[in-house]
């Protein structure tokens, strides 16, 4: 993609968020894009800029200018995201599905990630933020409510997504990746919450204990180790200047 008529992609990514996967794809598919970052403000909410981009101010959003008269788009929503962006510019096949019963896979894995995993873990964070800026008077007792909450449903619905999770990759016979035997949208989505459970203190407090996820713990690992996903942390630390935090821990 490198004549005059090649769409312009932009990808507005806020630190600590669910964009980071959104650049590693973009490493993968290894096409030219531009990055907008963005900070989180002093509540660790999104800054309102991303509101002028996209109505809803969250990020990740995606800008495509595709500069030969169509009309340009802007995509938000991680799950459409990745499956626009491989299916319109995945030109070498790389993370395209193979058949129809792939297709099928991968977007289930697009759903119940967005679904039935990450809102747990969200609230978790949520949860985590709020105690630390109650009064200091009645952070205790706003502890202590957060944590049984935690505790009694938000870590046990996560718990019982990992777990699952653990078990798909079992099915698979050993296997690198969630569906086909090849990269997919399914592991770019899937990465930020297996990342998140894996570096969460306090979901590992709250019961999720990595030595029982030893096929997760080994695919992430292997996730971690691909050449694009090491340039995606690269790229952020090079034009971030090192201010920018992508680790949502």
């Amino acid at each position: 993609m490198s004549d005059n008529k090649s769409p312009i992609i932009t990808l507005h990514w806020l630190e600590k968020s669910r964009s980071q996967r959104i650049l590693w794809l973009l490493e993968e598919l290894q096409i030219d894009y531009k990055l907008k970052l963005y900070h989180r403000d002093h509540s660790q909410r999104a800054p309102e800029e991303l509101a002028k981009i996209f109505p809803l101010g969250k990020s990740p959003v995606v800008e495509i200018d595709y500069q030969d008269g169509k009309e340009s788009r802007k995509i938000a929503e991680s799950g459409f995201i990745i499956k626009y962006l491989i299916e319109n510019f995945d030109k070498d096949g790389k993370l395209t599905p193979k058949n129809k019963q792939d297709t099928d896979d991968i977007d289930y894995y697009l759903f119940f990630t967005e679904s039935s995993l990450q809102p747990y873990l969200t609230a978790l964070i949520v949860h985590k933020v709020a105690v630390s800026k109650a009064p200091f008077f009645a952070r205790p007792i706003c502890s202590q409510f957060a944590h049984k909450i935690d505790e009694s449903y938000n870590a046990k619905e996560a718990i019982i997504g990992f777990k699952f999770l653990e078990e798909k990759l079992k099915e698979t016979n050993g296997e690198e990746f969630f569906v086909g035997n090849k990269i997919s949208g399914a592991d770019i989505i899937l990465s930020f919450p297996i990342e998140i459970a894996f570096e969460s203190e306090r979901l590992q407090d709250l019961g999720f204990h990595p030595t029982e996820y030893p096929l997760l713990d080994k695919y992430l690992k292997s996730l971690k180790s691909r050449a694009a996903y090491k340039n995606a942390i690269k790229r952020i630390e090079v034009e971030g200047n090192g201010e920018f935090k992508i680790s949502a821990t």
